[in-house]
């Protein structure tokens, strides 16, 4: 093999390479030079280095292209992997949280329905202080699972976490919390209407929770937003309006206060007025 040093790169020709058939006889090239056609014996025996040379340039190429294909595959082995493992981990710190959401859902309940649990007015409001600002924290950190959809337009007066529809598993911790703000040491233990209006914030929840997390979808890639649109949330956003015109019923303004009186567009005027009026129709004028 032999180095052309005309140009600034060099050139490596083989020794030896096929030229033009003359009178029926393939003749040869050899460094410039022509050679009639020899014997495959002889061919190797004279020039052996040269094709030993070929042959493992050759091979050569082949394991450098065998090795990139497995360092590829392995490589898409050790994404999934990696993929897989985030999956595992963000399962892991929702369910956390969750367990924690349940359970202050749950201690707001059993705090008004058994306020005489505390001695006294002080230790029940310091007591509902507690768990309602619980209960928020809880809200704001499920954001980091559970991000609001269909922002539309930027809104540059509202942060950006904020912006758009807060997701359905999120509404029974809200609305627990202004339910807990709103809540009188007087009135707590009364109200078989609020004991159930917390039962039923703390099963959307589960509902909601139980269904992100399933076991199915843990096997699969780590994007844990819900994406399931089209009737399914349609439906958990109406079960969410429902909890929160139960809410304005009994609170009255308190939705408005909160700034969250949105959820009740989902429901229809004619529904809202028969709910406000215990469930009668009321006629049209």
């Amino acid at each position: 093999m032999t180095v052309h040093s005309n140009s600034s790169t060099p050139v490596w020709v083989l020794p030896l390479w096929p030229a033009p058939c003359q009178n029926g006889r393939w003749n040869w090239r050899l460094q410039g030079k022509d050679m009639e056609a020899e014997s495959v014996s002889t061919l190797w025996t004279n020039h052996s280095e040269a094709f030993v040379a070929a042959i493992a340039a050759v091979l050569a190429a082949l394991i450098a292209l065998i090795s990139a294909f497995w360092a590829s595959r392995a490589s898409d082995k050790a994404q999934k992997l990696q993929k897989a493992a985030l999956s595992m981990e963000v399962d892991r710190a929702c369910l956390d949280w969750g367990h924690e959401a349940i359970d202050a859902l749950a201690r707001a309940r059993g705090l008004v329905m058994s306020p005489r649990l505390h001695a006294a007015q002080g230790e029940f409001e310091a007591a509902k202080a507690n768990l309602s600002a619980t209960l928020s924290g809880l809200a704001d950190r499920g954001r980091l699972f559970f991000l609001n959809y269909d922002p539309g337009q930027p809104q540059p007066d509202i942060d950006t976490a904020y912006q758009g529809s807060r997701p359905a598993i999120l509404f029974p911790l809200i609305l627990a919390h202004y339910e807990l703000e709103a809540l009188e040491f007087k009135a707590a233990g009364h109200s078989k209407a609020l004991s159930d209006f917390l039962f039923n914030c703390r099963r959307l929840f589960v509902s909601e929770l139980q269904d992100f997390v399933d076991p199915v979808r843990r096997n699969q890639a780590s994007d844990r937003q819900d994406h399931r649109g089209g009737q399914a949330r349609t439906q958990a956003m109406k079960r969410a309006a429902e909890l929160a015109l139960d809410l304005e019923i009994r609170r009255p303004g308190l939705l408005l206060q909160y700034h969250d009186q949105g959820i009740l567009d989902r429901i229809s005027d004619d529904e809202r007025k028969r709910q406000l009026h215990g469930g009668r129709e009321v006629a049209t004028p």
